[in-house]
């Protein structure tokens, strides 16, 4: 598995990272606890396994789009050794 984005553009330490999605966790229970009831002020066990899923989703999102554009290193070795194989057949 291929690590987040912010994670090899940034001196972030794993923990770091771990830090910054529970903020993100908090953040949405808070935000869902408000819109499912403005006057109240009491996050709920549902508000935070929703968070976390949602953040959970994002992070999987994030690293299956960032890992579209990167190549297999086996498949680039294999490709290689293909072409050399095929350019010295038809010599």
């Amino acid at each position: 598995m291929r690590l987040p984005w912010y994670l090899l553009s940034f001196p972030y330490s794993l923990q770091r990272a771990q830090i910054l999605e529970l903020e993100h966790a908090a953040r949405l229970a808070a935000t869902l606890a408000f819109i499912d009831s403005p006057d109240g002020v009491e996050i709920l066990p549902d508000h935070i396994h929703t968070a976390i899923s949602l953040v959970q989703h994002y992070l999987n999102e994030a690293i299956r789009l960032f890992n579209v554009g990167a190549m297999d290193a086996e498949l680039v070795k294999a490709q290689t050794l293909l072409d050399w194989l095929l350019k010295r057949r038809n010599r």
